[in-house]
């Protein structure tokens, strides 16, 4: 799937792609990735809000402090999820898992990066 564009301005692009994942442990998942690009010469510091909806009900809304994120982007550079179960939290959103031997509960029907700031220094 190609990538979609959730913001795009002079200083910085944020983009998801739904990704099905099979990593080496655990089981078969399927996520939203993000890539941000620092479209600067300059340092950005980024935060935000994770709102996460499944089966249409946020889920996230009611625990601003668990689904804070922040992170720093050097000049132009580009960050983006991947499979990893462990790493990049940031940068990926838990849709469903989509396992043979493990399929259950409800999927993500939408998400939104609430309250997101952006500082350039």
């Amino acid at each position: 799937m190609d990538w979609t564009t959730y913001v795009d301005n002079a200083t910085f692009n944020i983009e998801y792609k739904m990704v099905n994942c099979d990593p080496n442990k655990g089981f078969d998942f399927e996520a939203v990735f993000f890539k941000i690009t620092n479209k600067t010469s300059d340092k950005l510091e980024l935060s935000w809000h994770k709102y996460l909806y499944y089966a249409g009900v946020c889920r996230s809304c009611n625990y601003p402090e668990e689904y804070s994120f922040d992170m720093s982007l050097g000049a132009n550079e580009t960050v983006e999820g991947d499979c990893d179960p462990q790493t990049g939290y940031h940068l990926k959103l838990f849709s469903r898992f989509n396992d043979s031997d493990y399929s259950s509960g409800d999927a993500l029907t939408a998400f939104k990066l609430n309250d997101l700031i952006v500082t350039q220094y």
